[in-house]
């Protein structure tokens, strides 16, 4: 990273158009967690409705990996974008 501590204009990342929908779905269900730190598909099902996601299951196992990707991070266990 360039420029210092985030937010910088030099860390934005421009997202595809498809992984502005993941994103901003991602966002609405991130703090929706089982107690071993999945996410609840209810949680995950409902907000897939409201934003009318034709091919659910491919956004579910993207949203998943998502999530698993974050809560590595988190952890500790893997290193973010750089």
């Amino acid at each position: 990273m360039r420029g210092g501590e985030p937010p910088c204009d030099d860390c934005f990342v421009d997202l595809i158009p498809e992984n502005r929908v993941l994103i901003r779905l991602y966002d609405q269900v991130c703090g929706q967690l089982t107690d071993n730190g999945e996410l609840l598909i209810t949680a995950v099902k409902i907000v897939m409705d409201l934003y009318q996601i034709k091919n659910q299951d491919i956004m579910l196992s993207q949203l998943m990996e998502c999530n698993r990707i974050c809560r590595s991070i988190q952890e500790g266990k893997t290193k973010g974008p750089s």
